[in-house]
């Protein structure tokens, strides 16, 4: 991981533990609730459910473009599966984890699991891998996306401004968790072979 990544990773992080610490204090819900309210006057009670696709698509991007003849990519199949596998992981833990923890309730009165927005981190940790492994360009694309997805999940009532912040910062640091966990392991083309050797180095 380069200067630019560790960056990245530290900014996530700290936009992760300052968005848990805020989330229980007075001033951030008066926020949540003059957004709530705000996009409320934008939506007059319509909601889409297309974010449920949504949030997949930045995912979906990062496991196709590298199939795309033409599109430059920084890394072998294996080790952009290894790099996701190891992202999505430790998102699907820390998101479930901190839901219990945190027990906001949702919006809409539908549950206590509205912190962090587990929507918001699929996206972004699909967007930033697509950054990392297919440039800028694509990566704006991504972000696009995940970022309509955040928005979304604030206008169909189902999370606060705070969740979504919160998840988006936890699916980058997500996504640079997964690269790291996989920077300990080699993929070497074993000659006149389709395979990969894998070697772990600690």
């Amino acid at each position: 991981m380069n200067k630019t990544g560790h960056t990245r990773l530290l900014a996530a992080l700290a936009a992760i533990l300052i968005g848990f610490s805020l989330n229980a204090q007075p001033w951030p819900k008066g926020i949540n609730g003059n957004v709530r309210d705000a996009v409320a006057q934008l939506s007059n009670g319509h909601a889409y459910s297309f974010d449920d696709w949504t949030q997949y698509a930045p995912a979906a991007a990062y496991a196709a473009l590298g199939f795309i003849p033409g599109i430059e990519h920084e890394s072998s199949l294996v080790k952009r599966g290894c790099t996701f596998i190891g992202g999505f992981g430790f998102l699907a833990a820390t998101t479930l984890l901190t839901k219990e923890i945190a027990g906001e309730m949702r919006p809409d009165g539908s549950g206590y699991d509205s912190f962090p927005s587990g929507h918001s981190g699929k996206a972004f940790l699909g967007a930033e891998l697509v950054r990392m492994e297919f440039g800028n360009g694509w990566g704006a694309a991504a972000y696009g996306i995940a970022g309509t997805t955040a928005f979304m999940r604030i206008w169909n009532d189902k999370h606060w401004l705070t969740d979504v912040v919160a998840g988006a910062a936890l699916g980058i640091l997500s996504a640079h968790v997964g690269d790291w966990a996989c920077s300990f392991i080699s993929f070497d083309p074993i000659s006149q072979s389709p395979l990969l050797a894998i070697n772990i180095t600690f």
